[in-house]
């Protein structure tokens, strides 16, 4: 009997050259690709000629669908699996983490590739110091207020996501809760056409953008001094 293995691959966040060789390669042989978004991964499988078997799999469906994901492996003898989602990491603010913990539990053997994400790119063109950090995972607005008061006596530099949908309203919580000197970046569309970081103290943006509107994924990096 072969030894089952899940891969894991961070899929690019922006252009669709930002993936590696070894991922590819790995795409290529595995036996199951396991996704968030089937749209999005296939966009991804046609732009390097790569078909293979999909299963869905998200926060929706996510605990009653690896279940059946296992049966599905073992009745078809499938020994290569990887993990995909719609960007980045899987179990970064994406489903993932329940399916791992399951495959670990089976003692199904677990392989996660490097590659690309939005949180380290962030911390290291903040300029801010970065030996240490801490990621408190993506902003809503019923948790926005309470994970922004956790941070703010924070001794080490902060990094989250949010929507482009809230940004003023970001903003403002920011200012009320830490203060508008602030430094922070906020870095938007990364990979993308229009990647643009913005700098500058919280206030200094907000007067800025206030009536502006921001579009694409944001990744905030804020300086704790």
């Amino acid at each position: 009997m072969k030894k089952k293995i899940l891969y894991i691959i961070p899929t690019p966040i922006g252009n669709l050259k930002d993936i590696s060789y070894r991922s590819i390669e790995i795409l290529n042989y595995t036996q199951l690709i396991i996704v968030e978004n089937i749209n999005r991964t296939l966009k991804l499988l046609k732009f390097y000629k790569i078909k293979k078997k999909i299963i869905k799999y998200n926060k929706i469906n996510e605990s009653y669908k690896i279940n059946n994901i296992i049966k599905y492996i073992n009745k078809n003898n499938i020994n290569i699996i990887t993990l995909l989602t719609d960007a980045g990491y899987p179990s970064i603010s994406d489903p993932g983490y329940l399916l791992i913990n399951k495959f670990i539990k089976l003692k199904i053997s677990i392989s996660c590739l490097p590659g690309s994400n939005s949180i380290l790119p962030s911390l290291i063109v903040s300029g801010f110091p970065i030996e240490e950090f801490t990621f408190i995972g993506f902003l809503t607005k019923k948790n926005i207020k309470n994970k922004i008061k956790k941070i703010k006596n924070e001794n080490r530099t902060i990094v989250f996501f949010d929507s482009p949908h809230r940004f003023i309203t970001t903003l403002k919580i920011l200012i009320k809760i830490l203060g508008k000197n602030r430094n922070i970046i906020i870095y938007k569309e990364i990979s993308k056409i229009y990647e643009k970081i913005i700098r500058g103290s919280i206030k200094k943006i907000y007067d800025k953008y206030k009536n502006l509107k921001i579009k694409g994924e944001l990744t905030y990096v804020i300086n704790y001094k």
